[in-house]
């Protein structure tokens, strides 16, 4: 956690997409960075003042057929960044082949935004990557952590640093957005 808090002081960015984290811990970061947050099933997000939160969707992905307990969360956040309507996504895929439905709800809910400027935080992604969402529009950026996947339409990313799950921590992101 001290790794993590020491890369949000330096980089002070815009976004911070969590994964496999407890809510205490999420809500713990966003005070000590005077950040606004939203959680759901083992994902959280934290944003900046650039980000002024019109509503916050957090809905749960469908349940996996005789797995009631396996819930994974999907957030988004409908927002104004700078002034321009946007939107940010972080969820997590199932590792088995339940991920083609958390794929397919995943991309409703893409198609469901009516901003034209979104982020996607994935972690666990498909296999076919952000293939899964280029007729979305979504391009990716090259990343060190295989378990995490970075999706942007209609922003420019200043820095986005990708860490793989590590000493208790999910897969994260810290990055700065221009729009």
């Amino acid at each position: 956690m001290r790794e993590l808090a020491q890369r949000v002081s330096e980089s002070d960015p815009d976004l911070l997409a969590l994964s496999e984290i407890d809510d205490g811990d999420a809500l713990a970061l966003a005070t000590r960075f005077d950040r606004q947050w939203a959680y759901r099933g083992g994902q959280a997000l934290l944003w900046n003042q650039r980000f002024t939160t019109v509503n916050v969707h957090d809905l749960y992905l469908p349940a996996a057929p005789l797995q009631p307990f396996e819930r994974r969360g999907l957030l988004r956040i409908d927002a104004r960044c700078d002034g321009v309507q946007a939107s940010i996504f972080a969820t997590r895929f199932a590792p088995d082949r339940a991920a083609v439905r958390d794929l397919r709800f995943t991309r409703s809910a893409l198609r469901a935004a009516r901003a034209r400027r979104i982020l996607l935080f994935v972690t666990d992604p498909p296999a076919a990557g952000i293939a899964a969402f280029r007729d979305l529009r979504f391009q990716t950026l090259a990343n060190d952590a295989p378990d995490m996947m970075l999706g942007v339409r209609g922003f420019t990313m200043e820095s986005c640093v990708a860490s793989a799950a590590q000493d208790g921590i999910g897969a994260h992101v810290v990055a700065r957005v221009k729009v």
